[in-house]
């Protein structure tokens, strides 16, 4: 089975021109059979006899051969000068421009018509020759002739694919500027790069996809070849370092990344990317879901590389859907609209990241725009994460399982890439095991280079995110630059809240702002007045500090947006996974080398969160935290999105849980409030102080009667009661109006 690069391949092959037809009369078919077998070796020749198969229809044969030929090779005999045929083929190459070689192998006088097709051309005499003597002469200038004619041919070919990337660069420029901020445009290389480094680097192939045939040590030995040659270039070696960095660093998400990082990435599988590409072509709209951190976002760069390469059509994404408004989605409906070329056989390619992300009420919108998806308007692939299916809040579980529904004809046809990973690993292993020294002249792990088996080092790794933390480049340049160095409480404490409050506001960047506020309060009696008045100046200049570092500042830093006297971020989507959050925080939280630290983190929170730390110390369960930051870790799902300091959302699930305190009641901003798999037996009478309660989830609980004081929450949307033993519900159910 070929493989779909090999396909390109042999495509672009049948277009290109470069074959000696040779134009003859079959009466002289041993003639031509002798120059054919010689020259052939070395230049590609059409022969009749030879190239064209019995069971085809040899006038469209002959036809499309002279099409692809760039010399015409004219047998002069008494037989041809006769031949109709041979008539026929001069006449279609003069229409064609083709230039024609007459070679005259015996003394014959032309007839009227072929002297006047070949007048313009000079005929070489082999008449004096006894044959088979010219023929190593008419192979000599054949060969010469074709070395020219090649040449020219390149080089015509290099200045029409050069204007039309340009052209077609040009267009995407042009495209760009008329994208919402909210959709982003694939690229492949970023604009800032200098023109000399690109020359450079834009001859990087795409690598086929992985053959499980293919040993993985074969494998690395031909995926680093191309690399080789621009290694030995400074300037391009700096690129290749920076983009590699993203790679070695765990980059997540698509924003950060063009087309030519699938170059330098390790490809997908072949079978699952094949499946996959067939089944964009053929349905063109896809759903595709995996777990968190298993190169999602690696293999739609692949895929948008492979659709721009092989269709040359632009590829677009949204990468964090949960800010859009319905607004939004018509205006780029209606943008889209007007970019679309109908006239190609393949459309654009639109890629909606995090689909579980998008809020409910644009439903209708999004499905408007995934069912007008068509050959004649573009494709798209929608993706989302197994964990949020699983451990995701309601809300979150909700939008998947309506997706998964809306789009469940497609979800049995692409397979679950991630689930290949122990047949994926050992090229990843053998990848990064190439990289760090060659590209980062740093050694690999020492438990990566002792005998101890495959087996083990690949039990411990079970994503490829895990696998890049297990390289150490992360982590230490976050010991170097952060841990280790000493600095004083208050900023080590202003960087792990960074952390804190990503987890908690579920990765959404941080408006610096708001930090500011959150600060001021946290941090009041804990600093002097001087520090208090210029906390703004300082956290910039924190910031410039954290971000300036080397082995790149976004592997260092949350998402901010922050704007103070010149010094801007805006939404940088970096390395951040919620796993590598959290281990900063276990890092700086458990770090013995300042015994304070620790007891400041406390004071800040309890002076933050009394209310909720009131009710985690007197809740009663198996899998308690047992420290207020790693339960507000665990259990906050949202904040506020005016102030940090007021938590929305909070969930308790798969514990032993029984009693739910009293003091739930004090939580009285609480929007959302999700408790399912626990064993609760009854609901505090104070949940109904939570006027603002929308959502409650009590499903798989061991209540036995319907909560009375669930009456009182007038606000309240959803409400899952499933799995319990209830066997009644109170009618005074129906005055919860805005019930769904």
């Amino acid at each position: 089975m070929k493989t779909f690069m090999e396909k390109m391949r042999n495509e672009k092959k049948k277009d290109e021109k470069g074959i000696v037809f040779i134009s003859y009369s079959s009466k002289d078919e041993p003639l031509a059979k002798d120059i054919y077998d010689q020259l052939n070796n070395k230049v590609p020749c059409f022969l009749a006899a030879e190239s064209i198969m019995t069971s085809t229809n040899w006038i469209s044969q002959l036809t499309k051969s002279l099409n692809r030929s760039w010399i015409i090779l004219l047998l002069i005999t008494p037989h041809s000068i006769k031949s109709k045929y041979v008539l026929r083929e001069l006449t279609i190459g003069v229409s064609r421009d083709i230039p024609i070689y007459p070679i005259r192998l015996f003394s014959t006088e032309l007839s009227d018509e072929m002297e006047f097709l070949i007048c313009t051309h000079n005929m070489i005499d082999y008449s004096k020759y006894k044959w088979p003597e010219p023929i190593e002469l008419i192979i000599k200038n054949i060969q010469e002739l074709y070395k020219e004619e090649k040449g020219k041919l390149e080089d015509k070919a290099d200045i029409a694919k050069d204007t039309f990337l340009q052209t077609r660069d040009r267009e995407i420029q042009l495209i760009k500027k008329d994208l919402p901020p909210f959709v982003q445009i694939f690229e492949w290389i970023e604009s800032s790069v200098s023109e000399e480094v690109e020359t450079a680097i834009k001859s990087l192939p795409l690598p086929d996809p992985l053959r499980i045939e293919k040993d993985p040590e074969e494998w690395i030995y031909d995926f680093q070849k191309p690399f080789n040659a621009i290694m030995k270039h400074p300037k391009a070696k700096k690129w290749l370092k920076r983009h590699f960095e993203k790679l070695a660093f765990g980059q997540r998400g698509l924003t950060s990344f063009c087309l030519l990082d699938a170059a330098i990435s390790v490809p997908p599988l072949e079978r699952v990317f094949n499946p996959l590409v067939e089944q964009i072509e053929q349905s063109w709209k896809v759903l595709l879901k995996a777990q968190t951190g298993t190169g999602k976002s690696r293999i739609l760069t692949y895929l948008a590389h492979y659709w721009r390469k092989k269709h040359d059509r632009p590829v677009f994404y949204i990468d964090h859907p949960q800010g859009l408004t319905e607004t939004d989605w018509k205006v780029w409906s209606h943008t889209l609209g007007k970019m679309l070329d109908r006239n190609t056989k393949y459309p654009p390619l639109f890629i909606i990241e995090d689909l579980h992300r998008i809020k409910s009420d644009l439903r209708k919108s999004v499905i408007s725009f995934i069912s007008q998806a068509s050959q004649t308007t573009y494709a798209i692939i929608c993706t989302y994460t197994i964990s949020n299916e699983r451990d995701g809040d309601n809300q979150e579980k909700d939008n998947i399982k309506f997706w998964s529904n809306h789009l469940n004809k497609l979800i049995s046809r692409v397979p679950r890439f991630d689930s290949y990973w122990n047949i994926w690993q050992p090229y990843f292993f053998v990848y990064l095991k190439w990289m760090a020294p060659t590209i980062f002249d740093k050694p690999i792990p020492n438990r990566w280079r002792t005998k101890i088996s495959k087996k083990k080092i690949f039990e411990t790794y079970k994503t490829p995110w895990s696998f890049v933390v297990g390289l150490g480049f992360l982590e230490q340049s976050f010991k170097n630059n952060i841990l280790n160095k000493p600095n004083y409480p208050i900023e080590k404490a202003v960087y792990l809240l960074l952390h804190f409050l990503f987890i908690l506001n579920q990765e959404k960047p941080i408006r610096v702002k708001e930090y500011k506020k959150f600060l001021e309060k946290g941090m009041e009696g804990l600093i002097d007045k001087n520090e208090y008045n210029n906390l703004n100046q300082n956290i910039a200049d924190l910031l410039k500090v954290w971000r300036s570092h080397k082995g790149g500042a976004n592997a260092l830093l949350p998402p901010c947006e922050f704007e103070y006297e010149g010094f801007k971020m805006n939404s940088i989507q970096p390395v951040f996974h919620q796993e590598w959050a959290k281990r900063v925080i276990k890092f700086l939280y458990e770090d013995n080398s300042n015994s304070n630290f620790k007891t400041t983190i406390d004071t800040i929170l309890e002076k933050l969160y009394p209310k909720e730390n009131k009710f985690w110390q007197e809740l009663e369960y198996n899998k308690k935290p047992q420290d207020f930051i790693l339960w507000l870790i665990d259990s906050v799902k949202g904040l506020s999105e005016d102030d940090y300091i007021i938590i929305q959302e909070l969930r308790i699930f798969f514990t032993d849980l029984k009693i739910i305190p009293e003091s739930l009641g004090v939580l009285k901003d609480l929007i959302s409030l999700d408790l399912p798999y626990n064993q609760i037996t009854s609901i505090p009478e104070s949940i109904k102080n939570l006027k603002d309660l929308e959502e409650l989830f009590l499903n798989s609980n061991a209540l036995k009667k319907f909560p009375r004081s669930l009456i009182s929450l007038k606000n309240l949307k959803k409400l899952n009661l499933r799995d319990n033993s209830i066997h009644r519900i109170l009618e005074s159910i129906t005055t919860l109006r805005k019930l769904e």
